[in-house]
């Protein structure tokens, strides 16, 4: 997670999870709130029967009015 003052890379932590939870027949790696940092040239590889979840379920949709339109 991206700490301040140092962008940590989380590339590695998340494939671990991700390729742990797949070892056990799979599951869902959940991704708490935050701000995440990721670099190199190793993409994040998804495995079968492997589910991301994180704070929202689809991408947030935001409007001039937010706030005000409740």
């Amino acid at each position: 997670m991206v700490t301040k003052g140092a962008l940590v890379n989380n590339t590695s932590a998340f494939q671990a999870a991700i390729d742990a939870a797949a070892a056990a027949g799979g599951g869902v790696v959940y991704i708490p709130e935050g701000y995440y940092y990721f670099t190199g040239t190793q993409s994040l590889v998804v495995r079968s029967n492997v589910i991301l979840r994180g704070m929202r379920s689809a991408p947030p949709f935001w409007r001039n009015d937010f706030w005000e339109a409740g």
